[in-house]
């Protein structure tokens, strides 16, 4: 079965997904096991996606 993609998906809607997943998979998931350990996330992530816009 063929996935619907909306009209307003467009290369610039596809290129913010694709740095959002990068961003969430390098950032977010390689230290969720520290961050669930320590109960708090650490600050610098939210300064590298700020980085990101």
């Amino acid at each position: 079965m063929k996935k619907h993609v909306p009209s307003w998906h467009d290369d610039e809607v596809r290129a913010l997904s694709e740095l959002a997943t990068g961003f969430f998979e390098r950032e977010v998931v390689a230290h969720n096991d520290k961050w669930d350990a320590q109960h708090r996330i650490d600050r610098s992530v939210w300064h590298t996606a700020g980085q990101l816009g």
